[in-house]
């Protein structure tokens, strides 16, 4: 019997992931059932069967303690984390001031983003003004990673506006780890308005695959020799003044080589190795600036407004922009953080259960 028959035939507990120390993934989470009381939702809230939640990078950093995923709080004795920060899912029960408002109803599917976490469970309980409704043309897989992906992609986006020294088209960006979910947002958004990408993978492979799924820019592998004069021979005479990179370490110092003086590495990601040299950034007015989705929040309400529509319209025209890489369902998370964290994947993995039961 499934987890999610055997929650059909007890309604009173759910099932979730989660962990009460931090250490590697695959060995310090456990599937368990919990109770409903857990998940009961306050006036405001909004209890959410969850059908498809991602696996972000950043959750099996925070997972592991790895501070390149934030600070890990301590976890209270007695008190497991769930790790996971959106979903999509249907709701199934509304608080009394949220029933009221009527904005949403129960039985309505919405995409969310919990502020607490506990996405990686078969229920969610959500404040309501975190639920965005989902139309029927976007897809479970699709609406389960729009949000934080596309609130990283504006914030890069945002950052490397301000650090443009004359901020008028044309302009010339590269971009590392082109085929992340992430950066496959960029490519898309940052085409809409007029920008030149030269979107860099680490294998040959991967620029095939990316060429294919997403054309229109150049794509060059990093693991061939000379890719550096690929680079500056897709640049021509143009100037780059802002490198959109998500892999940081040794990669950097190559990097800042195709920068225009007084450049700008915009940095969300450190998934490389070793360690750059930012000795010759200060004689060349180098600057390296790290952001993070939550950056986000600091957006002007008609700014966030607009950004989610945009990210709605763009999931809609093209769908293959979120592309999936595999779905696991939660029992299988092992299976998925390994397709997660293992090179060459192509888009987002997803931990599935069902709904509707």
């Amino acid at each position: 019997m499934s987890s999610d028959q055997k929650e059909a035939a007890n309604v009173g507990v759910f099932t979730a992931i989660e962990h009460a120390e931090y250490g590697h993934p695959a060995s310090v989470l456990r599937l368990v059932e919990r109770p409903m009381s857990e998940v009961e939702p306050g006036p405001h809230d909004a209890l959410v069967r969850v059908s498809k939640r991602p696996i972000h990078p950043g959750d099996l950093l925070m997972i592991a303690g790895d501070k390149r995923g934030g600070r890990a709080a301590p976890i209270p004795a007695g008190a497991p984390r769930t790790p996971g920060f959106e979903g999509v899912g249907v709701i199934e029960k509304l608080g009394s001031n949220a029933a009221h408002q009527g904005q949403f109803a129960v039985g309505q599917r919405v995409m969310f983003l919990s502020g607490t976490g506990r996405t990686w469970a078969t229920y969610s309980k959500v404040p309501v003004t975190s639920l965005v409704a989902v139309p029927d043309e976007v897809s479970d897989a699709v609406a389960a990673q729009i949000l934080i992906n596309t609130m990283t992609a504006q914030v890069v986006l945002r950052a490397g506006h301000n650090a443009l020294p004359v901020p008028e088209l044309p302009v010339t960006v590269i971009q590392t780890a082109a085929g992340s979910s992430v950066m496959r947002i960029v490519t898309a958004l940052g085409q809409k308005i007029g920008l030149t990408m030269i979107r860099l993978v680490r294998t040959r492979a991967g620029a095939e695959l990316l060429e294919a799924s997403l054309p229109g820019t150049p794509v060059i592998a990093t693991e061939a020799s000379g890719w550096q004069e690929q680079v500056r021979s897709a640049m021509g005479s143009r100037p780059v003044h802002v490198i959109f990179d998500a892999v940081g370490g040794a990669l950097v110092d190559d990097l800042t080589s195709l920068l225009s003086d007084g450049g700008t590495v915009v940095n969300f990601g450190w998934l490389g190795t070793g360690a750059p040299d930012l000795s010759g950034f200060a004689p060349r007015g180098l600057a390296f600036k790290g952001v993070v989705f939550t950056e986000w929040m600091n957006f002007s309400l008609a700014e966030q407004k607009q950004h989610r529509d945009m990210a709605m319209q763009l999931a809609k025209e093209a769908p293959h922009v979120f592309a999936i890489a595999g779905e696991y369902p939660l029992a299988d998370f092992r299976k998925a953080i390994e397709h997660a964290s293992g090179p060459g994947k192509n888009g987002v993995v997803l931990l599935t259960s069902q709904v509707g039961l």
